[in-house]
């Protein structure tokens, strides 16, 4: 669990550039070695164009410092994403539930829990949860 989430920490977004019949699926991968990111944030999410231009964080919650398994809606409108507070000494199992619009504006935190994953049509998010641990399930709004 520890692993998988250290790979999704400091995750880059990255949208755009596609064909007109070709719909919007944003990507999220790791930054590449010895790439540039700002600094200044233990663990945020950064958003960029497809073509690597305009790298920019993509919410600001100044608290919460550490941010990962970001998920986009199937209709890439919002992203849900799992945070907590490293600066306190809390971990991945003190994390919270964030969604955000895509472009990173309207952030709301959704309760404990970590991982989130959208339902096909993008108004439940499942997720997992650590106290009471298990698989749960909660209305996106």
């Amino acid at each position: 669990m520890r692993i998988m989430m250290r790979l999704l920490i400091g995750c880059v977004l990255m949208r755009g550039g596609l064909s007109a019949a070709e719909p919007e699926r944003p990507d999220a991968r790791p930054p590449s070695a010895g790439s540039n990111l700002p600094t200044g944030m233990e663990h945020p999410l950064y958003i960029m164009n497809r073509d690597g231009t305009d790298l920019r964080p993509l919410v600001s919650i100044p608290e919460y410092t550490a941010h990962g398994s970001p998920a986009f809606t199937p209709d890439g409108k919002r992203i849900a994403f799992d945070a907590w507070r490293s600066g306190r000494g809390e971990t991945y199992v003190n994390a919270h539930i964030f969604v955000a619009d895509a472009n990173g504006g309207n952030v709301r935190d959704l309760g404990p829990g970590a991982m989130p994953s959208w339902s096909p049509g993008g108004n439940r998010i499942v997720f997992s949860c650590y106290q009471p641990r298990g698989v749960w399930i909660m209305h996106a709004d």
